[in-house]
């Protein structure tokens, strides 16, 4: 019990500090956003559209019937945005990375409850493998819908998904080290 908690801990360290280089120090996300030709005529109108904080979407008149949303959606333009129209005096980037970093924990608490049920079974490769295997499923179920719905670019999709995979597998390689269903007594 010690041992996977202390796995948790340890591979929720590893998995954030894969994202964080992987956001700071490499392009791939950076090289993966677009800007706008004309940023602040696009600020001013989302001042102007947007009366609070929140998702929107364009196409998002309701009064239109299905057909003439699709029809709007087909010839553009489509957008899917989250918008703060003015200022935000709780923002903070320490609370933001603490934020993400309790994510991240209670997700090494979740693969070391799942990895400690299955260890028994399985050998270190395939204690490695099987969080390999949910870091996967999590990528695939968290990032791909967002590029089937909301045309999310491939790159940008796939750096997400590739985020979690490598994260997660070298916290695996700790993790099923320390999680192997032995008692510390043997």
């Amino acid at each position: 019990m010690i041992k996977a908690f202390f796995a948790a801990i340890i591979g929720s360290i590893i998995a954030f500090a894969w994202s964080s280089i992987s956001w700071i120090a490499l392009p791939f996300h950076i090289d993966n956003l677009n800007q706008f030709t004309n940023e602040s005529a696009v600020v001013e109108a989302m001042k102007a559209g947007a009366d609070e904080s929140g998702i929107y979407i364009i196409p998002g008149d309701q009064s239109l019937s299905q057909e003439a949303k699709d029809e709007a959606i087909a010839t553009g333009p489509f957008v899917f945005a989250s918008v703060r129209p003015g200022p935000d005096a709780d923002y903070s980037m320490n609370k933001s990375l603490f934020r993400a970093f309790t994510a991240t924990l209670v997700c090494g608490f979740i693969f070391a409850i799942l990895l400690g049920a299955v260890a028994p079974r399985l050998n270190y490769i395939g204690r490695v493998f099987y969080v390999l295997l949910i870091a996967a499923l999590i990528g695939i179920a968290g990032m791909y819908p967002n590029q089937i719905w909301w045309e999310f670019s491939s790159g940008h999709v796939l750096w997400g998904m590739l985020d979690i995979v490598i994260g997660w597998g070298l916290a695996a390689l700790v993790m099923a080290g320390m999680i192997n269903g032995k008692s510390a007594a043997e």
